[in-house]
């Protein structure tokens, strides 16, 4: 009979410290991101998973975005689900820097704690459980819009119906 030696299991305060200081020097620099952070799925290169990729890189450092700004910045308004389907499958993003509506955490357990330690390391505040927005909040640069072109070519023009 061949006896197993397991590692001692770590408390959950050991794992927050050292989660805390593989984020510190992640955002120090001195580490890199581990290789295995590079991989993507294969139905992560469809367009509107790129587009939403894109716009998440596009936050900076010390600053925080919701998923609907994301979503609205790549082109896909209302579809803030789509922005966490892809942040689960696309390994490379910041994942710390996007916020549920008001600036709220929106994961659970352990994973909650691990990002607002990451966002505190990048020296964003919190008001009680929320980012202050109105000071860490990124704001994509607005794109304008394409004008619908109404049948007759004039703007604001009625359309008739034919009567039945």
């Amino acid at each position: 009979m061949t006896v197993r030696h397991e590692p001692p299991a770590l408390s959950n305060s050991q794992r927050l410290d050292n989660v805390f200081r593989q984020a510190a020097t992640i955002c120090e620099g001195s580490q890199s991101l581990p290789a295995n952070c590079k991989m993507l799925r294969a139905n992560s290169k469809l367009p509107m998973a790129q587009a939403i990729a894109a716009a998440i890189r596009r936050v900076p450092r010390g600053r925080v975005s919701t998923y609907g700004a994301i979503a609205k910045a790549a082109g896909y308004a209302r579809c803030a689900r789509q922005v966490a389907r892809v942040l689960r499958q696309v390994h490379d993003l910041p994942w710390q820097r996007i916020m549920g509506s008001g600036g709220r955490i929106s994961l659970r357990g352990e994973a909650a704690l691990e990002q607002r330690f990451l966002l505190e390391a990048e020296g964003v505040r919190f008001k009680g459980r929320r980012v202050d927005l109105g000071e860490f909040e990124h704001r994509f640069p607005k794109i304008a819009r394409k004008q619908a072109a109404s049948s007759s070519g004039r703007r604001g023009a009625k359309r008739l119906r034919p009567k039945l």
